[in-house]
């Protein structure tokens, strides 16, 4: 019995925390723009090209909760992205390359505890996302050659692999919104973010990879 009263005063007490700082909430959704890249330290034996793509994210954010002394943003929110990529390794004994087509779905938490205010109409937000992968599709051909032995092998990447994404993600992100006033307590809140990975985009060759993303997005605030 005791356990159980202990849990739900915990229970009331974050309920209680969450409506007395959570005072507002924002519907979110718009395009990214997505390119992958290679990771700063990836083997210098390894060459990457890259074409970027569009794609879409919507989601919610809580603005202003509060823990102590510390104000931060929450979201929660979907996210689709991709591209494509042809990459070579080579060495001496021999080498690989894949040369692919990747979409990825996934869901996102970020929080977000710098939070900057510009003439209270400005708003600045700097923090990070983790994201696991809750869909993907690729297609391609990924090969390589031994030159000792002279043996060169290609397949159908769908074949060799049936994941070829990893299932989960972090990274950083910035934001930049601008609250306009649409009477009451709503808001129109125009927004301008960036994505940085940190961790390896890809299961397989090239596991070096990382995403940058650009985000423009419009969302709906409503103040309590």
């Amino acid at each position: 019995m005791g356990t159980r009263l202990r849990l739900v005063f915990f229970h009331l007490i974050i309920s209680v925390s969450f409506s007395s700082y959570a005072q507002n909430i924002e519907c979110f959704g718009g395009a990214n723009y997505n390119i992958f890249r290679d990771s700063w330290n990836a083997d210098g034996h390894i060459y990457s090209e890259y074409e970027p793509a569009f794609g879409h994210q919507f989601g919610i954010g809580i603005n202003d909760l509060r823990i102590d002394w510390i104000t931060f943003r929450f979201t929660l929110s979907y996210d689709k992205y991709g591209g494509s990529l042809q990459s070579t390794y080579g060495g001496l004994g021999g080498g690989k390359s894949t040369t692919a087509e990747i979409n990825k779905s996934i869901v996102s938490v970020g929080i977000y505890p710098v939070v900057l205010k510009v003439f209270e109409k400005i708003i600045i937000n700097a923090g990070f996302e983790l994201s696991r992968l809750i869909h993907e599709s690729f297609s391609g051909k990924t090969g390589g050659w031994n030159y000792g032995s002279n043996e060169n092998w290609n397949y159908d990447l769908s074949e060799k692999y049936s994941h070829f994404s990893s299932k989960s993600y972090a990274g950083v992100r910035f934001r930049i919104a601008y609250e306009l006033s649409l009477g009451g307590k709503y808001y129109f809140v125009p927004q301008y973010s960036n994505y940085f990975s940190i961790g390896s985009e890809f299961a397989e060759f090239p596991e070096s990879t990382r995403s940058f993303r650009q985000y423009l997005a419009i969302g709906i605030q409503c103040s309590f």
